[in-house]
């Protein structure tokens, strides 16, 4: 998800990692007859230096939002997650992940070496997933799909409208919504599956560079970064700009935020609970995804921002 429409793609956005601080170095010898007192100054000044503590504090490269709940990975492998925990969809176990992904009420994670994992709500068995080697994986709200590394898409969960039935293709991205799914093919062709009540599932023709799903509509994103919105319309959520620029889409429950070329969010569609009104000044912004009433992004610096819905402190980062 979430966004409900979580976007995923085979070519990682990189976030830049913190440069390492120097490391420590001896000074440099100036008179062949400095006497041995002061080399030994000079070395014991140099191993305090070398020892000095020069590691990077780990940056965030992803968010990933759920209905009430967040997460964020790191350049280091790790994650963490914040929120409505009373499915164990918080409660992640120690790993070394590439991806992750939050959805309705489960998490699900790829591994360095390819293995799936999931957590919270199985009720649908979303949170049970195949064994194999995958690169990237993608939650709705109860069925979960993944990418491997040949941009085979594999999806499981709840399949009543078609939502875990992919269509043939070789994808480069996912995004899955409430009880749709949809996809980037490697030359750009978007292509969706499941349930199309409201034209969800419609997906134009034409090549794209990204797509996002909320919970009933979805968008992508062209070339020349024009952005196009199609589905449910219940709150004005599919009514992009026609002239602005977009960088990156999110959907969540009638709601559209994203990120435009120029660095700053956008948001159109439900303000119940803040989350149009409530987005976050700036130009540094980078990526953004959706849940039911909740956003969060991430700028240039690798720091999550929350708004919207906090009552179930999905809003509060840790």
């Amino acid at each position: 998800m979430r966004s409900w429409m979580l976007l995923v793609t085979l070519a990682a956005a990189a976030c830049g990692d913190k440069d390492e601080g120097p490391v420590g170095t001896s000074d440099e010898e100036v008179d062949a007859d400095t006497d041995s007192d002061t080399d030994a100054d000079t070395d014991a000044d140099s191993d305090t230096d070398t020892d000095s503590d020069t590691d990077a504090d780990p940056v965030v490269t992803k968010v990933t939002v759920g209905a009430y709940h967040s997460c964020a990975l790191y350049n280091d492998g790790s994650a963490t997650c914040w929120g409505d925990d009373s499915q164990g969809q918080v409660s992640l176990d120690d790993g070394d992940w590439v991806d992750l992904s939050a959805g309705g009420d489960h998490t699900c994670a790829v591994a360095s070496d390819g293995a799936l994992s999931c957590w919270g709500d199985d009720t649908h068995g979303q949170a049970t997933p195949p064994s194999g080697s995958y690169a990237l994986v993608g939650t709705g709200e109860v069925h979960s799909c993944a990418l491997d590394s040949a941009g085979a898409a594999t999806c499981w969960g709840d399949d009543t409208f078609g939502e875990a039935s992919p269509t043939t293709g070789t994808y480069a991205s996912l995004a899955l919504g409430r009880f749709h799914s949809c996809g980037l093919t490697t030359t750009g062709e978007a292509r969706c599956w499941g349930k199309n009540s409201a034209g969800q599932s419609n997906a134009p023709g034409g090549t794209y560079t990204h797509i996002a799903t909320g919970y009933e509509h979805t968008c992508v994103i062209d070339g020349d970064f024009f952005g196009t919105c199609f589905g449910e319309n219940l709150e004005g959520e599919t009514e992009l700009t026609e002239d602005a620029r977009y960088a990156w889409l999110a959907g969540g429950e009638s709601l559209t935020c994203g990120v435009l070329t120029a660095g700053t969010i956008f948001c159109y569609g439900a303000n119940d609970a803040d989350q149009v009104s409530g987005k976050p000044e700036g130009d540094t912004w980078q990526s953004i995804d959706c849940g039911t009433a909740h956003c969060c992004a991430l700028d240039a610096a690798g720091e999550v921002t929350c708004w919207g819905d906090d009552s179930r402190g999905q809003a509060t980062v840790p």
